[in-house]
């Protein structure tokens, strides 16, 4: 498998790649699918890249681009149940779970998955779209897995 193409991820006027999908469990919650772009690339299985950006530890959806012709998507359809910030954006309310983003160099190259180990790791816990608490850690913390108190957000 080839390594592939981050989703992209805006916080705290960073631009950040983004190495998880928060838009597959929306997708699988509602059954709801993407349409498809008419090319498959092994860079890019899921045909698409999201745009998310966190504001007000908040987790919004603010962009999707189909395949690797990066395709504009109308997120409307797709979230009929859902209204729109003022700048279009959607509140990612249905996701919970990690963000994860590389810092730092690639220490190890990997051809499958997102590429491989970095230096360092920015991680967020999202509840319910809300990012409850944030660290920057190693990636030896990342591969023993990070253990949240939540209580403490």
């Amino acid at each position: 498998m080839t390594a592939q193409i981050p989703e992209i991820l805006h916080y705290q006027r960073r631009k950040h790649d983004l190495h998880t999908e928060p838009l597959a469990s929306y997708l699988e919650q509602t059954g709801r699918a993407l349409p498809s772009s008419g090319g498959l690339c092994s860079a890019l299985w899921r045909d698409y890249v999201g745009v998310w950006r966190v504001v007000r530890k908040r987790l919004y959806l603010q962009a999707l681009y189909l395949g690797m012709e990066g395709q504009p998507l109308d997120l409307a359809p797709l979230f009929p149940d859902h209204t729109p910030d003022r700048f279009g954006r959607i509140f990612a309310n249905w996701y919970t779970g990690e963000l994860r983003s590389p810092l730092g160099a690639l220490t190890d190259y990997e051809h499958i998955g997102w590429g491989g180990t970095y230096e360092r790791y920015l991680v967020m816990q999202v509840v319910d779209g809300v990012v409850a608490h944030v660290a920057e850690v190693g990636a030896d913390s990342m591969q023993r897995g990070l253990a949240w108190d939540l209580d403490k957000g």
